[in-house]
């Protein structure tokens, strides 16, 4: 594939996944996020081929809450040149204007948090989740305690364990292998439930 890293097996390119975790210090400010990223970022992501785009917030109410937002690249190019086009982007600048440039008084988060995932040989591409209002998603993040043992349980998802979760009732949304970000070593994986 020339959109994307082909891996060593045959099919379509994998997707290059970016997962942000906007931390924010109050309810007040996780309201001003989610406006920037529905009026501003998400359609501005849309213009420049990268989707879908997911925003997910964790089940509890929390006093300073993370909102975490999960973007499809379908190439490195993409990723790599993602910040640049927004930036000339007249209607991303004027739509997200009060969040774009709030001032440290104003912060709009505390910060942000990023990572870089390449999808799995097992599960190349990004599978569509259930749209029901009662949906919930499952993130989780193993981490290794070496690059080989890390590998090797990415293996064993590959060969099978992608098959068995299908077969148990558990959707997969991705699979992916930390290539940038926190906790290194991980694979990093989310499910999806029509409900609770």
């Amino acid at each position: 594939g020339t959109r994307g890293p082909t891996g060593r097996g045959q099919g379509p390119a994998r997707d290059i996944y970016e997962i942000k975790q906007y931390k924010c210090a109050s309810a007040e400010q996780a309201k001003g996020v989610d406006a920037f990223l529905e009026k501003a970022m998400i359609p501005a992501l849309n213009r420049l081929g990268v989707e879908p785009v997911g925003v997910f917030h964790e089940r509890e109410a929390v006093a300073e809450p993370t909102i975490y937002v999960l973007m499809r690249h379908r190439s490195s190019r993409s990723v790599f040149s993602t910040t640049a086009s927004l930036l000339e982007d007249e209607k991303f600048l004027a739509d997200g204007t009060a969040f774009l440039d709030a001032g440290n008084e104003s912060r709009a988060y505390q910060r942000i948090e990023s990572s870089l995932l390449l999808a799995f040989e097992g599960m190349r591409e990004l599978e569509t989740p259930s749209k029901k209002d009662t949906r919930v998603f499952q993130l989780r993040i193993y981490e290794s305690p070496s690059v080989k043992t890390g590998q090797k349980k990415i293996e064993m998802f590959n060969v099978g364990e992608i098959a068995i979760f299908r077969k148990a009732g558990l959707i997969p949304v991705f699979f992916g292998e930390a290539i940038a970000g926190a906790k290194m070593p991980n694979l990093t994986y989310m499910l999806d439930f029509d409900d609770e």
